[in-house]
C-alpha cells in the first residue's frame, strides 16, 4: 500500500486516513444492524431540513409578535392592557427558542395560526382610529406590519 502526505498533512493513498475512518464507522454501523449490506440506503435529510425550516419560521413569527407586544407594553402599557386578552401572555411571554412547540404537525399548525391571528388582531388595534399614531412607528410594530 502506498501512502503519502499532501498539503496540510493529510494521508492519502489507497487506504488513507479518511478511508480508514469511514471503514470503521461503516463497520460499527453494520454491526449495530443499521446498515444492510448491498442494499439501498435512504437519507431523510430533506425531511429533517424541512422540519427545521418549519420550526424556524414559527419561531420567527412568534418572536415578531412577542417583540411588538413587549415594545407596546413599554411604550403604552395602559393602551395595551385594554386591548389584549390574558391568554396572549401565555403564548408570548417566553422566547420562542425556550418554548417547546407541539411535535405533531396539525397542533403546530394550529399554534402558528393562533399566533398569526394574535399578530393580526394586534395590528388592527394599532392601526385603529383610537390608537395613538406614534405606536405604528415603533420599529417592532413596523416590522410586524
Amino acid at each position: 500500500m502506498e501512502c503519502g502526505l499532501v498539503g496540510d498533512g493529510e494521508l492519502v493513498g489507497s487506504h488513507g486516513i479518511k478511508a480508514r475512518v469511514l471503514d470503521a464507522v461503516l463497520e460499527s454501523v453494520s454491526a449495530a444492524g443499521l446498515l444492510n449490506a448491498g442494499g439501498r440506503q435512504h437519507s431523510d435529510a430533506t425531511h429533517v431540513l424541512a422540519a427545521v425550516r418549519e420550526v424556524h419560521r414559527l419561531e420567527s413569527v412568534v418572536e415578531a409578535v412577542r417583540a411588538a407586544l413587549n415594545a407596546l407594553a413599554v411604550a403604552a402599557p395602559g393602551w395595551l392592557v385594554e386591548r389584549t386578552p390574558s391568554e396572549w401572555f401565555d403564548r408570548s411571554s417566553t422566547r420562542p427558542e425556550e418554548t417547546k412547540f407541539p411535535s405533531r404537525w396539525a397542533a403546530r399548525l394550529n399554534h402558528a395560526e393562533q399566533v398569526g391571528q394574535d399578530g393580526m388582531t394586534l395590528l388592527q388595534a394599532v392601526w385603529s382610529g383610537d390608537a395613538p399614531a406614534w405606536l405604528r412607528e415603533l420599529p417592532t410594530v413596523e416590522f410586524l406590519s
